[in-house]
């Protein structure tokens, strides 16, 4: 931390990472179980503002469960996530939060089945990091707003080239040289592109 710190500007995202994994384990101590809870470790903070947060049951939903774990979502930038969280094991903070939003804002799937796969497949896991940052996407954190990230607007911003969708997206998008299509492919006549 000490290193960073003296690092300057290049440095500002890991302390700010390290910062809130140090968060998230104080939390988890402070928390307990009931940091596994539904509607999180304090549910007068999830039913903020008159807030009903209701999550389907993933066995209920098999199908979204499934397209969501496998990276099959239709929603490139998501499903890139997923493809490179089963391939390495490891994916970005913000494509991490894009895959919690869609899948607790996009499909209303138990936020708890999100953690508990991340927390199997992530070779960097961290208990209170992961949990932490679930229950705070879905709404049942100690900041409980409502996360939702449109993740369109979050490919046009932070993969602004595709190279990532390309990357790690199925081959139906590797080949697409047109950046609109690749983020939007169902609204183009991409062969195999599910309508």
């Amino acid at each position: 931390y000490v290193r960073a710190s003296e690092a300057g500007e290049e440095a500002k995202w890991l302390i700010s990472h390290m910062e809130m994994r140090d968060y998230f384990i104080s939390y988890s101590f402070q928390a307990g179980p009931r940091m596994f809870r539904l509607d999180g470790a304090d549910p007068s903070l999830s039913h903020k503002k008159g807030r009903n947060l209701v999550w389907n049951d993933p066995s209920k939903h098999e199908g979204n469960w499934q397209c969501w774990a496998k990276g099959c979502t239709g929603f490139p930038l998501v499903d890139a996530a997923m493809k490179e969280l089963l391939q390495t094991g490891y994916c970005s903070n913000r494509v991490r939060q894009n895959a919690a939003s869609f899948l607790t804002k996009d499909l209303k799937l138990d936020w708890r089945a999100g953690a508990d796969l991340f927390q199997f497949l992530l070779d960097d896991f961290c208990l209170s990091a992961n949990w932490g940052n679930w229950a705070y996407f879905s709404g049942v954190g100690s900041d409980p707003k409502n996360r939702h990230f449109r993740s369109l607007s979050q490919a046009l911003k932070y993969d602004e080239s595709g190279s990532y969708v390309r990357k790690w997206h199925c081959q139906h998008l590797r080949q697409v040289h047109d950046d609109e299509a690749l983020f939007r492919p169902w609204d183009f006549d991409i062969e195999g592109w599910p309508k």
